[in-house]
């Protein structure tokens, strides 16, 4: 199991910052922080109390830890000392997550002239261990436990010694590296004659990991699209991948493939798959293939996620394949995916219906007052972008550029925008949004506050002199 913690040099105290899988710390686990292990006193999430002060290089900063719970029973040559038994302590506190590894161990005695003792030879198997591990940790009870003395024959003996040794790290074999294979047979009187297998060599390779980093999103232009991107799969394990299938599924049903031939040095790809329904939600998987086989290898499915060191990748182990994730692109305004792994064909939507004041009618509803405009809007009609418009962004600047501007967002269809300048000509346009982001905004329209005329100031009314008009002007003038 593992843990992000936080080690003081000097103290025995230890914050938890993060547990990975699902077994909790408790009193009596043991923990190996910086390549030292200590055991656990006292539990108060999130402090522990360590059996000694921390004494690592690294301090007052987080570092992965790996914690184990101790055996529950004891295991000494007084006892038992058979393969099986030792198979079974060590089984007692192995975590065969993710991969539902094992261990095999074998056994024999030995007496010689420096005394006498047993020998275990211990495998760790599975695909835990096919890349590498950590160093092991081997505790030694003696001094503290109450397990049975080592005993031969009937005494207890004395100067015990333990030691380890690795005969072979996983990874000793490097996929795609050609191996030659001769064998002999050994006797008291030497080795024979070495016999090359048939094939004389042999190729360790496997169907290919994952695909990395799979992301999809939305095509703000484009409704029946979608866009998918990954990086090259990794490890390979000994034979690079010749091609990527991209699977579209609407409810657990392949809709629509996409294959893309691998390049060489290419550590990225991206397509953009048309052809999709508007407003259809898909999940996204990308395969990758090699001459091995479709997809990574069959024991990937057999994941378990109880240790927590495939944390966010157990999903892509069961299916043997890359989930893409719903991302949305940084150029796109306001986009929201909820990141379940299901999304939404649609683009942004259309540039709105609108009108301000007495634009692009006379006749219209909408006002204007001597510091305000009324501006209304809706949705373009016809509009196929696959997803509701929720809300519309309103600006308005005294500049066409709306270099400079000011907004507001609204859900309803009208806004009054006020605390304008009577008289000044400013631009206004709206745009709509819905889950995929703002569209592009509507032209800007000119349009000024203004109200009607002051009255005249003191009018007056009389008759035109008759010296400088004729009778009929006179009568029908004022």
């Amino acid at each position: 199991m593992s843990a992000t913690v936080i080690p003081t040099f000097g103290s025995s105290e230890v914050t938890i910052t993060s547990i990975a899988g699902t077994q909790q710390i408790t009193v009596g686990d043991y923990i190996r922080i910086d390549g030292n292990a200590y055991q656990i006193l006292s539990v108060s999430m999130p402090i522990i109390s360590l059996s000694s002060e921390y004494s690592g290089g690294k301090t007052g900063q987080e570092q992965k830890a790996q914690y184990t719970s101790s055996p529950g029973s004891c295991f000494d040559y007084s006892f038992d000392n058979s393969a099986e038994s030792l198979r079974a302590h060590i089984q007692e506190t192995l975590d065969n997550s993710p991969f539902t590894e094992d261990v095999v161990v074998s056994h024999r005695s030995f007496a010689d002239l420096d005394g006498h003792g047993s020998f275990y030879h211990i495998t760790f198997i599975g695909p835990a261990f096919s890349t590498k591990a950590d160093e092991l940790l081997v505790i030694d009870h003696r001094a503290e436990s109450s397990c049975k003395a080592f005993e031969a024959g009937g005494a207890e003996l004395t100067g015990l010694t333990l030691s380890i040794k690795t005969d072979m790290n996983s990874g000793t074999l490097t996929p795609g590296t050609p191996y030659y294979v001769r064998l002999a047979a050994v006797n008291s009187a030497g080795i024979g004659p070495f016999v090359d297998a048939s094939p004389k060599s042999e190729i360790p390779r496997a169907p290919p990991g994952l695909a990395h980093n799979c992301k999809v999103y939305a095509v703000q232009t484009q409704a029946d699209s979608l866009r998918v991107e990954w990086t090259r799969a990794e490890p390979t394990h000994g034979d690079e991948p010749f091609r990527y299938r991209v699977e579209f599924y609407e409810e657990g049903t392949v809709v629509m493939t996409n294959e893309v031939d691998s390049v060489a040095n290419l550590l990225s790809y991206s397509i953009v798959q048309g052809g999709l329904t508007a407003g259809n939600l898909y999940q996204v998987v990308v395969v990758a293939i090699n001459k091995q086989g479709e997809g990574g290898p069959s024991w990937f499915a057999d994941v378990d996620q109880s240790d927590g060191s495939l944390r966010g990748l157990y999903q892509d182990y069961a299916k043997r394949s890359c989930y893409a994730m719903p991302t949305c692109d940084f150029l796109s305004e306001g986009c929201i995916e909820d990141g379940d792994f299901i999304i939404q064909a649609r683009s942004a939507p259309k540039p709105p219906v609108f009108s301000v004041a007495t634009y692009p009618s006379v006749s219209t509803p909408n006002f204007f007052t001597k510091d305000s405009l009324l501006v209304s809007f809706s949705s373009s009609l016809g509009d196929i972008s696959g997803n509701a418009v929720d809300k519309f962004r309103v600006e308005w600047s005294k500049e066409s550029t709306f270099s400079l501007s000011k907004s507001i967002e609204t859900s309803g269809s009208k806004y009054l925008i006020s605390s304008l300048e009577i008289g000044t000509q400013y631009f206004v346009r709206v745009k709509a949004h819905n889950s995929a982001g703002y569209g592009s905004p509507t032209n800007g329209v000119p349009a000024k506050p203004m109200q009607s005329p002051d009255p005249p100031h003191l009018p007056s009314l009389s008759i035109l002199p008759s010296s400088s008009y004729s009778a009929e002007i006179l009568g029908t003038s004022l």
